[in-house]
């Protein structure tokens, strides 16, 4: 095959003869259909880790804080220990009431995590905890700013009379005049 620029040949005549035709390329075939197969769907029930770590973040206090360890006495591997627990979460809410874990407990948990001094050096504060709780806060608040901005488009009809007009024209006037007297 010829290089970008060079001239090549191709078959035009009844003889077989080869022809100068230009100096593109010659087409390039379009590639194969690939056929692209349906993924497989979702699982829908939870496997056995799953209940384990649910039940295990039950029994626990069913807190924030004790996430990571119910993922990992379930078998998580401890960075995905909270990720497999949160996987859990959203129909345990109403197990969750039954168990008494309600709004109330909920704050007062945020407020403690508000409060929370670092393990490490106890008379300091510990801020990555903290600043955790905040954002849960602002997000419980919705004081976010929107991801999207939405926008209303609104017709307005202005309905001008002949005294409008006649004002219009004398404030015009006014104007002139006292551009003419500035200069």
């Amino acid at each position: 095959m010829p290089r970008k620029g060079e001239p090549y040949f191709e078959e035009v005549n009844d003889q077989g003869f080869p022809a100068l035709v230009d100096n593109r390329r010659p087409p390039v075939p379009p590639p194969p259909k690939i056929e692209v197969k349906p993924r497989k769907p979702r699982r829908l029930d939870p496997t056995p880790k799953q209940i384990e770590a649910k039940a295990n973040f039950i029994k626990m206090g069913a807190t924030p804080d004790v996430k990571r360890a119910a993922g990992e006495t379930a078998g998580y591997h401890p960075n995905a220990a909270v990720r497999g627990v949160n996987s859990t979460l959203r129909p345990i809410v109403g197990i969750l009431e039954d168990k008494g874990v309600d709004d109330e407990y909920i704050a007062e948990t945020i407020v403690n995590g508000l409060k929370a001094m670092h393990p490490m050096a106890p008379k300091q504060k510990d801020h990555n905890v903290r600043h955790k709780f905040v954002r849960e806060v602002n997000t419980l608040r919705n004081n976010y700013p929107p991801k999207e901005i939405k926008s209303e488009e609104k017709k307005i009809v202005l309905m001008i009379t002949g005294e409008d007009v006649r004002q219009s024209q004398s404030v015009d006037a006014i104007r002139e005049e006292h551009d003419r007297d500035s200069i």
